[in-house]
């Protein structure tokens, strides 16, 4: 499984977060319990369908002591924002996130379900990124390389960046860098258009 403790302690050593910032990392949750021994592979960032985080996370400490330091930074600050630190029990940890996998695999595995592209929104800035979502979850960088060639739009692999959670699962989402503004204005004619079957939003 994903959460492997090596407590006896049934009930794990874990905690639900919430108030994170919206483009959080694992690595700024490491950091804000640094010292603390927290099993990095158990943290798990929620994000929404903008590919960006809801604010809400969970996390796995590997001793009480430090389960315990880590609830007393409850309200402490993460940069600008405050967290909220909170226990959960493991099994209700994992319930959660299995809940929150299934309601983003509904949104990504209906098959007349519109995929997303939105363009930047600064009009001063060269519109040159594109972020798809409602695409396949397990959609790869090369069919939408095909996708977007077949209209004309010719992007490397390398501009591609499929967004994934903090287990590897692919969120059906991705984010696109174009060679030139002119190719992101074909991108934004792709609204609704389908990718392997599934209609798609711009």
């Amino acid at each position: 499984t994903l959460f492997r403790s090596r407590s006896p302690h049934e009930q794990g050593y874990c905690i639900y977060l919430k108030g994170l910032p919206y483009d959080i990392e694992n690595k700024q949750i490491v950091d804000f319990f640094k010292t603390l021994d927290l099993i990095e592979d158990s943290i798990y960032i929620v994000y929404g369908p903008n590919g960006k985080s809801t604010g809400e996370g969970f996390a796995e400490f590997r001793n009480e002591a430090d389960h315990k330091a880590a609830l007393n930074r409850h309200k402490q600050y993460m940069g600008s924002r405050f967290i909220q630190v909170h226990p959960i029990p493991k099994k209700s940890m994992l319930e959660k996130i299995d809940m929150i996998r299934k309601r983003q695999q509904n949104i990504g595995y209906n098959d007349q379900k519109d995929v997303f592209l939105n363009m930047d929104l600064d009009r001063n800035v060269p519109k040159l990124h594109a972020h798809l979502w409602n695409i396949p979850y397990n959609v790869t960088k090369a069919e939408i390389v095909q996708f977007l060639h077949l209209e004309g739009i010719v992007v490397e692999e390398k501009l591609i960046e499929i967004l994934v959670d903090s287990s590897g699962q692919g969120l059906g989402q991705a984010l696109v860098k174009f060679k030139s503004e002119e190719d992101a204005h074909k991108a934004e004619r792709l609204h609704r258009k389908k990718l392997n079957g599934r209609d798609r939003k711009s």
